[in-house]
């Protein structure tokens, strides 16, 4: 029961993958002013719970300057996540698939070896 069941799920194991470059693809179609936009809209709403939850008594304008200030490394922030999470996703297959996973590690240190020599 437990082989059928693996079985079945393998094929699934891509999903989560592909639903993350197609999530970094819509969110890269979007230009600087709308992704700048997105930043300010999440800085400002982390900096409305930073108020709340520590109880510093900033009011709009102080709020609004902190998130224009953090705007650019909540971004970064935010495009390493996602590379993160795809990565993440990405080898989600090579657990279920052990053989491909220990083919990946043989493959990956020469790669790391000829990256050293530079």
């Amino acid at each position: 029961m437990n082989r059928i069941v693996i079985a079945l799920l393998k094929p699934f194991s891509f999903i989560p993958a592909i639903l993350m470059m197609s999530m970094i693809f819509s969110f890269s179609s979007q230009n600087g002013t709308e992704s700048s936009q997105l930043s300010e809209k999440v800085a400002r709403g982390i900096f409305i719970t930073i108020d709340h939850v520590m109880d510093r008594g900033w009011d709009d304008e102080k709020i609004q300057e902190l998130a224009d200030e953090y705007q650019y490394p909540v971004r970064k922030l935010a495009h390493m996540t996602e590379y993160c999470l795809l990565a993440i996703c990405v080898s989600l297959p090579l657990y279920v698939r052990p053989a491909r996973l220990r083919a990946h590690i043989s493959c990956r240190h020469p790669l790391c070896r000829l990256c050293r020599e530079r």
